[in-house]
């Protein structure tokens, strides 16, 4: 017989915001950086929001826009229905962008934003902090997680980790969900080895049990940033594909993942010159549809233990 597994609101207990769904988002699927404006950045925002609602995501989480590209997807998002992340550079930190990650208590109007995201109803969240490293940067992302709560207690204050913090990040900030990012398919100054190994000997599978256990040991959902397409920064393998990205979100579900956020810059499941669909549109639609599927699966189960064979233990070690 079928039977419907229970499934109930998660969250941090010391915290006040609940998930109540699998997450799937994107970030970020407009023009990125403060120089971007003009009404070319507006229609590829537009266009940047509208792919990823035909894409099955139910989240976008604006990190590094400009106001002007911010608010334009914003109200592209309003008006097709998707939820949103939201962010303004010059209100408030720390998203670590020239020099708007530790701003000072006069320019860090959290409390503006906080009163102002109120007339939108597809803004769910504020992008609160990224990768706060230093035990100052934790402090202050404590306090802005913290400020945010108390003004707006059912909005959801999202920080995110660097991989190698994410038991500081857990310990010091409290944070309602356990999140962080890793990018291991690429050259990242010529550390890598050839890409059909790099999963095995990147330190992938370790940090998805450190964040595992984090998640566990605070009691807050736990959630993994992948990457989704080739960064440019770091230049990729040409024989990276959509099968590395599909790989990675796979493999966090089986560490109890309870969102899965797809980290792009314009590109991948985006065209990088318009916003439209993009080189990997077709396979991020499919894995999202499969994850929407399985969302409240995911969300009733509990990972306790995850076994690797021989060859991943000492590409790990």
């Amino acid at each position: 017989m079928k039977q419907m597994l229970a499934r109930y609101p998660i969250g941090n207990p010391r915290r006040k915001w609940r998930q109540d769904n699998f997450v799937i988002s994107l970030i970020n699927p407009g023009p990125m950086g403060l120089e971007h404006a003009g009404e070319v950045a507006r229609e590829k925002a537009r266009r940047g929001v509208e792919t990823a609602k035909d894409a099955g995501f139910n989240l976008a989480e604006f990190c590094w826009s400009s106001r002007e590209v911010g608010l334009e997807m914003v109200r592209t998002a309003e008006r097709v229905g998707l939820d949103v992340a939201y962010q303004d550079l010059l209100r408030f930190g720390g998203m670590g962008y020239r020099g708007r990650q530790n701003l000072s208590p006069e320019e860090n109007d959290l409390d503006g934003i906080l009163r102002d995201s109120a007339a939108w109803k597809c803004i769910k969240g504020l992008e609160i902090y990224d990768e706060p490293i230093t035990e100052e940067q934790r402090k202050l992302a404590r306090s802005m997680v913290d400020r945010a709560e108390e003004m707006r207690p059912g909005l959801f204050p999202s920080v995110i980790s660097d991989a190698g913090y994410i038991d500081a990040v857990a310990d010091e900030v409290d944070p309602v969900n356990v999140s962080f990012d890793l990018y291991p398919f690429g050259n990242w100054g010529g550390c890598c080895p050839p890409a059909e190994g790099q999963l095995d000997t990147f330190r992938f599978w370790e940090y998805l049990e450190i964040g595992r256990l984090a998640a566990k040991r605070i009691g807050a959902p736990y959630w993994f940033v992948y990457q989704g397409h080739a960064l440019p920064y770091h230049p990729s393998f040409d024989v990276f594909t959509f099968a590395a990205a599909r790989v990675m979100a796979n493999a966090a579900l089986l560490y109890g993942a309870k969102g899965l956020a797809c980290y792009i810059e314009c590109d991948g499941v985006l065209d990088p010159t318009t916003g439209g669909h993009g080189v990997y549109f077709e396979e991020q639609k499919e894995l999202n549809r499969e994850l929407a599927a399985l969302g409240n699966t995911l969300m009733a189960l509990e990972c306790r233990r995850v076994i690797h064979d021989k060859s991943v233990r000492e590409g790990t070690n």
